[in-house]
């Protein structure tokens, strides 16, 4: 398949590359002139281990391309991946200016029937305003999919091409099973490929973070009461992981939740 993928940030250079490396020609198109020539040339925007040797190879085997012109792209593709940040806006909320920005831009350049995704993580609803924008620029038809990421720092490229499951909100049982087509080679180990509708799985990315915000609040809770009634928090935490319903993920004490996902995404 041709698939575009707007955005060459964290989640957007890590599907494009995934996707590459599965034999589909990808083509990343970024805003910033100086991000794509240094991609062009190999120089990672970031660290992700694994990611440069990936990305230079689909390169050098012509599957993976990187450019500015967001137009011709989307002239000739299938599928159109929003991989755009969505920072904290100064009221709390999710910044879906980007977002949007992909869409018009997108719909202006549409020839024929695309599949546009969302990968960006944006609040339940995002999705009416993706097919909003595209619709007042295009006579084209098209479809919205919700498809959220799920990759944590240090271990993204491993997260992508061994997903705990792939998660895919669509309103088409056609267009579900060309997603299923897509993903198949990452989940050949039987992991689950989750079909619902465009608003759970817009929720689903936040419902994750914030579990995942909320054990790591948890467990500092739990230290402090440990600390003051001299118990060994150590100790209690392995009694608590050991417990089939809870298990040891995201349970360590320290400094609280931070990154860039769990603070916003709680927020938002």
């Amino acid at each position: 398949m041709k698939i575009v993928i707007v955005g060459t940030g964290y989640v957007g250079l890590v599907t494009g590359t995934g996707f590459a490396e599965t034999g589909h020609h990808v083509t990343c198109v970024d805003i910033n002139p100086q991000r794509v020539e240094n991609l062009c040339k190999g120089i990672m925007p970031i660290y992700e281990p694994g990611l440069e040797e990936l990305v230079i190879r689909n390169m050098e085997e012509e599957r993976l391309c990187f450019t500015t012109d967001l137009a011709e792209a989307v002239s000739d593709c299938l599928l159109v991946f929003i991989c755009v940040g969505t920072p904290q806006g100064a009221d709390g909320f999710a910044d879906l200016s980007q977002v949007r920005t992909a869409a018009e831009q997108i719909g202006k350049a549409m020839t024929g029937y695309r599949i546009i995704v969302n990968k960006s993580t944006c609040p339940v609803g995002t999705a009416d305003i993706v097919r909003e924008a595209v619709g007042k620029l295009t006579t084209h038809p098209f479809d919205v999919v919700s498809n959220p990421e799920f990759l944590k720092e240090g271990a993204a490229i491993d997260d992508f091409m061994r997903p705990d499951r792939v998660v895919v909100g669509c309103d088409d049982v056609r267009v579900f099973e060309i997603m299923r087509e897509l993903y198949a080679p990452f989940l050949r180990t039987g992991n689950p490929m989750l079909q619902m509708t465009i608003r759970s799985a817009e929720m689903a990315k936040y419902a994750t973070n914030t579990m995942l915000a909320a054990r790591i609040s948890m467990i500092n809770e739990l230290a402090n009461i440990a600390e003051a009634m001299g118990a060994d928090i150590n100790d209690v935490r392995e009694a608590v992981m050991t417990d089939s319903r809870i298990g040891p993920s995201y349970l360590f004490p320290g400094l609280g939740y931070g990154g860039s996902c769990l603070p916003k995404d709680v927020q938002a």
